[in-house]
């Protein structure tokens, strides 16, 4: 067994929970923002076929090329659909760029997820393999308690005024203006409304609250390890 110092193990515990609140926020972002399906979902339930003049299987496909596009698999997020029956590329240059900002910020966002979830890992191995199951165990119950106050923390302003809170996230996310798409020449817009962004945010939110669950689940699993660890090493 490693023994490590009390200040090592303090300050592991609270790097570990960070880590682990920041890894199931951007782990919850991307499985939603990458789940076609609930595109597909969204799309029919916001009737966006009406607001496009796209058919649901264009919509899809478009769809699947922005997934690609975002995780690094496309080079570009433009396809030559058909809008009303008329066939023409889907994107202007305007929302290109835009969705190359958007990009950006999706590759970001996966490699701090990557390395807070490389980092998580790295540090309870570390403290397990120092016997700090119960310091291990509140780190994990803290981080699950930490993601649940973030969430109603969003969650409230998000309820009250979704407009106003997405258009801070912009303003604070983007250092342009091209975020700003007009409906009478912009499709991106039109096939992704404000309340499709809506209805994802409810969504990443509950992906949250279950991984949430799930850690405090592991922290108990650990912490039962722990005391049978320690009751057969007094014996």
């Amino acid at each position: 067994m490693v023994s490590i110092p009390r200040w090592v193990t303090v300050t592991a515990g609270i790097a570990l929970v960070l880590c682990l609140v920041l890894a199931n926020v951007l782990l919850s972002v991307r499985a939603t923002a990458t789940n076609i399906r609930l595109y597909q979902d969204l799309w029919t339930e916001l009737n966006v076929m009406a607001d496009t003049g796209m058919k649901i299987s264009d919509l899809t496909e478009a769809g699947r090329k922005l997934i690609d596009y975002f995780i690094g698999n496309s080079s570009s997020p433009q396809i030559t659909t058909r809008i009303d029956g008329q066939e023409r590329l889907l994107y202007n240059n305007k929302e290109l760029t835009h969705l190359k900002d958007v990009k950006d910020l999706f590759v970001s966002a996966f490699t701090a997820e990557w390395v807070a979830t490389a980092a998580s890992f790295a540090i309870a191995v570390l403290l397990l393999t120092s016997g700090k199951y119960r310091e291990t165990s509140l780190a994990i119950y803290a981080s699950a308690v930490l993601s649940i106050v973030l969430l109603v923390l969003v969650a409230l302003p998000a309820a009250l005024d979704f407009t106003g809170l997405w258009t801070k996230f912009h303003l604070m996310t983007f250092t342009n203006d091209l975020w700003l798409l007009n409906p009478d020449t912009d499709w991106l817009i039109r096939m992704f409304p404000e309340p499709f962004f809506f209805a994802m945010a409810k969504r990443a939110g509950t992906h949250v609250a279950v991984t949430a669950l799930v850690l405090a689940l592991a922290g108990f699993v650990i912490a039962f390890i722990g005391k049978k660890r320690l009751r057969s090493e007094r014996r």
